[in-house]
């Protein structure tokens, strides 16, 4: 294998992993905590009448005939996703609070629509849509929205350990998905549609609430390398180095999402998600995918640290063969993964002042966006 074939295979395999920043829950309940104490003040508390998409279209196309389908393939959306579905609590109701939809509705970008983009050569065999969805691995299944809720920034010498990775530039489109919703959402204020112009912005928050998690932001780091190689010489020739990979990242992503979820130290989970609680928002920078990106290198920042200390508190639990399941039940309580030997309790501290830290820029993100 040549070395620029060894690069390919770890960033396929490092990227081809769970493609949700947070999961839903996470995404609805940073939203709500982030505008609870501003609602009020801001009029976020305030009912707008809940309007069908078709509303927005016929204003949006100025007159001329254009339907949901058409409206998706704009986006470059799977079209066949339901862009007017609803969520309890909302499920049959006329009207709704801006904070409500904020909340419920930043779960929409996990729907599917970045789901399945793939277009099929004359022969019918599936080829890639979008230039980066090569380096992503997946073109079916949850796995294929990776693309765009995933961002690695460039290579910079300045910062070589995190932002290693092949190829060197920027892959990922999260920062320009934020971007796109933000302008939908102004566009559908400007028309007098507001239900529309407050569920776009809460599909913008989505994004930059992904970015906000350093597995969306980072790719690998040398120490998974080794450990991948030596896992493929040891348990995994069988399924070769490209699996062994993607399912050593993979356990990582998972445990982490897991533990943070379901801690058994409260006082940590909720200094966590009392970051969010705040009232301040920065002014907003020339634009909000500028915004998405200062994101973006912020996270990857603490990329290498997160893994590092995932690895020091989980030992050998997460290094072998068995994948952890956290998405499907019966999952794995991350509990019993944990490895409570020689620096534990220092790298579980690191694992919540990471979280802690995005938590509160997540915050402040939603605030100065909103």
């Amino acid at each position: 294998m040549t070395l620029r074939g060894l690069f390919f295979l770890i960033l396929i395999t490092a990227i081809a992993r769970p493609a949700w920043g947070w999961n839903r829950s996470d995404h609805q309940l940073m939203t709500r905590l982030a505008l609870e104490e501003v609602a009020h003040e801001w009029g976020l508390d305030r009912p707008v009448e809940v309007r069908p998409l078709q509303s927005f279209l016929e204003k949006f196309s100025s007159g001329e005939q254009i339907d949901p389908w058409h409206f998706a393939e704009a986006l470059k959306i799977n079209t066949k996703i339901d862009l007017e579905r609803t969520y309890p609590p909302l499920t049959g109701r006329k009207e709704a609070t801006p904070l409500e939809i904020l909340s419920i509705y930043s779960i929409d970008p996990d729907d599917g629509r970045d789901q399945d983009l793939f277009v099929r050569d004359k022969k019918g065999n599936r080829r890639y849509a979008y230039p980066d969805q090569k380096w992503f691995g997946s073109m079916t299944g949850g796995n294929s929205q990776a693309f765009r809720h995933i961002e690695k920034p460039p290579f910079d010498w300045r910062h070589p350990i995190c932002t290693f990775g092949f190829p060197p530039w920027k892959v990922g489109e999260a920062s320009e998905r934020a971007q796109l919703y933000v302008d939908l959402s102004q566009e559908a204020f400007s028309l007098g549609e507001d239900y529309w112009g407050w569920r776009f912005l809460g599909n913008a928050l989505h994004y930059l609430e992904d970015l906000h998690q350093p597995y969306n932001a980072g790719q690998i780091t040398l120490g998974l390398v080794a450990t991948g190689l030596k896992g493929w010489l040891t348990w995994g020739w069988k399924e070769g180095f490209m699996a062994t990979m993607a399912h050593l990242v993979a356990n990582s992503h998972r445990f982490f999402e897991s533990y943070i979820a379901g801690s058994a130290t409260p006082s940590l989970k909720g200094a966590a998600l009392e970051a969010l609680r705040e009232t301040d928002h920065p002014p907003l920078p020339d634009s909000v995918e500028a915004l998405a990106i200062q994101i973006r290198d912020v996270s990857n920042r603490f990329f290498p640290d997160l893994i590092a200390a995932v690895t020091t508190a989980t030992g050998s639990s997460l290094k072998g063969s068995y994948a952890f399941r956290a998405d499907d039940p019966p999952v794995d309580d991350p509990e019993k993964f944990l490895k409570k030997g020689p620096g534990f309790e220092k790298a579980s501290q690191r694992i919540f002042e990471i979280t802690r830290d995005r938590f509160a820029s997540a915050g402040r993100v939603i605030r100065t966006t909103v």
